[in-house]
């Protein structure tokens, strides 16, 4: 299993040899080249700018940071700082995938079988197209589940302490208190999961030490209690430059792309609907249902998996086993390690859904319950195959194991070839060849054409605070004519905003249209 994980996470390596136009597709995603923007900006010493000129805090912060040298290193080649990037997410990657691994371990009971369950979980994860593909997508996304998973493990390991009556020494909190400090800076929503490790962690304390004398069960209170209170100072210290940057040069905690996406009416049955669709395709585990399937028939992969076990467990003579091992589940694993994680996410799931207006982004912002959902089905499947008493039961789930990598490996090709990758390369690269470098340009969804173009202008407030202010007052038609754009390119839903005012629409006439989406506006001359 070592061996095949280590091969698993090797053969992503063979993206760094693509082509340089590739970059700006799979794995990428168009919010990656806004991280890109920044990390480039910082190491030209113009700090947290997606332009160089307009500050920002629409993006999360220590991605950029650890970004910035690998564009100091390419000395002006952007597409060589893009591969260095791609070849530290793969490292983190890497990272994330032992550190989820070694969280599984701290919920197993039995001491002698973690080291084949870690590798297990490794190599299945490893091989997870779903899973990698998440992970590699020049954002934030690797680095907040390897930092959270490393810090649910120590918590299990180090704090939590369910076998004894004592309490952890308060170094243990002050390094829980920093880990969740970092793991706040990876990705600002994990703020979340600070009261929600201390509230589970005042619970299970209170339920270990009631049979305890009062006196005791005072003194075992009390530094509990302190130790929680290290816990949140310690976070909030660390995590804090951030918060005053928001606050001093923003007003607000919340950063500016989320505001903007916020601004997007939420329609919580689309959201749901896409919540349904990314969490049944965890299920899987190793391969997601393609997007173009799932729209006429969602969740068609994970049905058709759920189908195949079930017929092949039919077949072996499997459900028996089934059984017990269901039975045996809670046994085999210390549940109450993982009450951390399933409060986290099921905080996201309700944010996510019902106070968010970005349902194309849930499948990214609902990762630590897709993992979740995938460690729980590998989890049972495992004792299946530890219970089984029938070779045939272990020869069929080695069978489905090996197929639902070789589904992955298709997957992979995907992102080899960049086939249905980014949309916004198009008119990225229209700008670059087509377009005068003098003249301006406007686009409200603008990560990889501003990336590629300095001359892009971003419009829907994401990492542009003047744009985003304008949105806010319903003033974004003026504010745009003010900034005399030479073009304006972009789908009609935004463009539509773009020209609520008649003046500024009749500054403005269609000239082209790109990919069949993005309609080409240029600026009349007068």
């Amino acid at each position: 299993m070592r061996l095949v994980t280590f091969i698993g996470l090797l053969l992503q390596l063979a993206l760094l040899f693509r082509s340089d136009e590739l970059f700006l597709s799979r794995p990428f995603q168009e919010d990656s080249f806004y991280v890109m923007s920044v990390a480039r900006s910082l190491a030209r010493g113009t700090g947290l700018s997606v332009d160089g000129v307009h500050p920002t805090n629409g993006v999360q912060p220590l991605i950029c940071f650890l970004d910035a040298p690998l564009f100091a290193l390419s000395n002006g080649n952007d597409f060589l700082a893009l591969r260095l990037a791609l070849f530290l997410q793969i490292i983190i990657m890497g990272c994330a995938v032992f550190a989820i691994a070694r969280f599984v371990t701290t919920l197993l009971n039995d001491e002698h079988e973690r080291r084949r369950v870690f590798w297990l979980v490794a190599m299945i994860l490893a091989w997870s197209y779903t899973i990698v593909n998440g992970l590699l997508n020049g954002l934030e996304t690797g680095l907040a589940v390897t930092i959270t998973f490393v810090t649910l493990a120590y918590y299990n390991s180090g704090v939590a302490d369910p076998l004894g009556p004592g309490t952890p020494p308060f170094r243990n909190y002050l390094i829980l208190g920093a880990l969740l400090g970092i793991a706040v800076l990876t990705r600002i929503d994990i703020a979340i999961l600070v009261p929600m490790i201390l509230l589970v962690h005042l619970i299970q304390a209170h339920l270990r030490f009631r049979s305890l004398p009062m006196n005791e069960r005072l003194r075992a209170a009390r530094r509990v209690f302190t130790g929680c209170v290290v816990v949140g100072a310690m976070s909030l210290a660390i995590s804090s430059p951030w918060w005053v940057y928001n606050v001093t040069r923003f007003g607000s905690l919340v950063p500016i792309s989320g505001q903007s996406q916020r601004m997007l009416l939420p329609n919580w049955r689309t959201n749901l609907s896409a919540t349904a669709l990314a969490l049944s395709d965890a299920v899987a585990v190793s391969y997601n249902t393609p997007r173009t399937l799932a729209e006429r028939f969602p969740a068609i992969g994970t049905i058709l998996l759920l189908v195949v076990l079930a017929g092949g467990l039919a077949v072996t003579g499997g459900f028996p086993t089934l059984r017990r091992a269901i039975a045996a589940w809670r046994r085999t694993w210390n549940l109450s390690g993982a009450i951390p994680l399933l409060a986290f996410g099921g905080c996201l799931l309700i944010y996510y859904n019902f106070f968010f207006g970005a349902p194309h982004f849930i499948v990214r912002y609902l990762v630590p319950v897709r993992l979740a959902i995938a460690l729980a089905m590998v989890s049972l499947l495992y004792l299946v195959w530890r219970l089984a008493e029938r070779p045939a039961i272990r020869r069929f789930l080695m069978i489905l194991m090996i197929a639902c990598m070789g589904a992955a490996c298709y997957g992979f090709t995907w992102n080899i070839n960049g086939q249905s990758g980014n949309t916004f390369a198009v008119p990225a690269l229209f700008i670059r060849d087509s377009l005068p470098p003098t003249s301006s340009i406007g686009m409200f969804q603008s990560g990889t054409t501003e990336f590629v173009n300095r001359n892009v202008i971003n419009l829907d407030g994401k990492v542009n605070g003047a744009a985003l202010n304008a949105l806010l007052h319903g003033t974004i038609s003026r504010y745009i004519d003010s900034l005399r754009l030479d073009y304006i390119i972009d789908w009609d839903f935004y463009t539509d905003q773009a020209f609520a005012d008649s003046v500024t629409r009749s500054h403005y006439h269609p000239v082209d249209t790109l990919a069949e989406a993005f309609v080409i506006w240029k600026r009349k001359e007068e």
